[in-house]
């Protein structure tokens, strides 16, 4: 059981990953190419 079990935790950790990047441009009109104003220390 431990296998099947690390099979399905990997393809979960996939499956949520490409969802996030592929919805979550549309959802939250992310754009990957723009570094946050936030992000950029002083």
């Amino acid at each position: 059981m431990i296998l099947p079990g690390f099979i399905l935790n990997i393809l979960g950790i996939i499956v949520v990953t490409l969802a996030m990047y592929f919805w979550g441009m549309q959802i939250f009109d992310i754009d990957l190419s723009v570094f946050p104003d936030w992000a950029i220390r002083e």
